[in-house]
């Protein structure tokens, strides 16, 4: 049976349209040519390279949530600070999963959110995601790394470029993804540092901030399995150094992150387009909903804070 870096690699080559998802732990990837495209899977780009099975109407929605309790949480995060101590790692993003009360179905929900990305795979999951990750056009590639959550406020941008904790966790992000690109492309550069951005809800607004890495890549369809498989999982969920960083996380979250926080897209047989699933809504063997959320984590991190930027994470983003 061929991988699916190897069929990416081969697709990539004869330039044959295809659509990919890589869960977090690349336990199950799985790539389709878009002609093939399995009916349960329905996914649109808000500003399209390609775009299939188009949204309809937006549909009202309403929901509770019900999250593990700080205790629990205050915990993790002490443990995780710990191994910062130790200098196992420097920054690590901790990830929780939130019971999703709603009368709306995974459908609904993919038809009521307003998102750059948007995925849904039919009885399994939805994503609405504002962030990108890599994209090549010609030579050209780019990674938009995603670091730093503040509820909309008099003051808020100030605050967020101002605290230096987010500046550090954003600074270690960056240096990631550029470290990530530099592996298998060119000339990479910081094209844009700390953009902000603004996502509206149905419980209010959240300024998110985002930097573009970008770099030369040439030959890069023939490979595009492996630099899929080099570039995942994505820096701006796991943290710094990746691999040792994901051990502790396996560890300390208790849990399956499953499709959340791996990575998804489309190459169109001559660009790739590609996005985090963050954002991410779960359906569990029971029928139960779980939101999938969490943040980066630090040395300076204060544990309330960060509990509350996982709960703020909880939202359908609104037309």
């Amino acid at each position: 049976m061929m991988h699916w870096q190897e069929r990416l690699n081969l697709y990539g080559k004869e330039g044959i349209p295809c659509f990919f998802l890589i869960d977090y732990a690349k336990h199950s990837p799985c790539v389709y040519p878009l002609e093939s495209l399995p009916s349960e899977i329905r996914f649109a780009f808000g500003t399209p390279l390609v775009s299939l099975h188009q949204s309809a109407r937006p549909l009202p929605l309403e929901w509770k949530k019900e999250a593990i309790p700080f205790e629990v949480y205050h915990s993790k995060v002490r443990a995780l600070q710990e191994e910062i101590a130790q200098g196992n790692c420097y920054l690590a993003n901790l990830t929780q999963p939130t019971r999703f009360l709603t009368q709306a179905s995974l459908g609904e929900i993919y038809e009521a959110a307003s998102a750059p990305f948007k995925l849904l795979y039919e009885g399994k999951f939805v994503c609405f995601s504002p962030e990108p990750f890599l994209e090549i056009q010609g030579e050209r590639a780019r990674t938009f790394p995603m670091k730093g959550t503040i509820l909309n406020a008099p003051g808020a941008k100030e605050s967020l470029l101002g605290n230096p904790k987010e500046l550090a966790e954003h600074v270690m992000v960056v240096d990631l993804l550029r470290n990530d690109m530099g592996s298998w492309a060119q000339e990479v550069r910081v094209d844009s540092f700390r953009e902000f951005s603004l996502i509206r809800t149905l419980r209010g607004e959240i300024w998110q901030t985002s930097s573009i890495v970008s770099a030369r890549a040439p030959r890069w369809r023939e490979r595009l399995g492996d630099i899929l498989d080099r570039m995942t999982p994505a820096g701006s969920i796991t943290g710094t150094p990746k691999r040792r960083c994901c051990e502790i996380l396996e560890h300390l979250e208790e849990y399956e992150r499953g499709c959340f926080t791996g990575v998804a897209g489309v190459f169109d047989g001559e660009s790739l387009r590609s996005f985090v699933l963050i954002r991410y809504i779960e359906s569990s063997p029971t029928g139960e909903l779980f939101y999938k959320s969490g943040g980066g984590i630090t040395i300076d991190s204060d544990p309330f804070k960060e509990y509350e930027e996982m709960l703020e994470k909880v939202y359908v983003p609104i037309f």
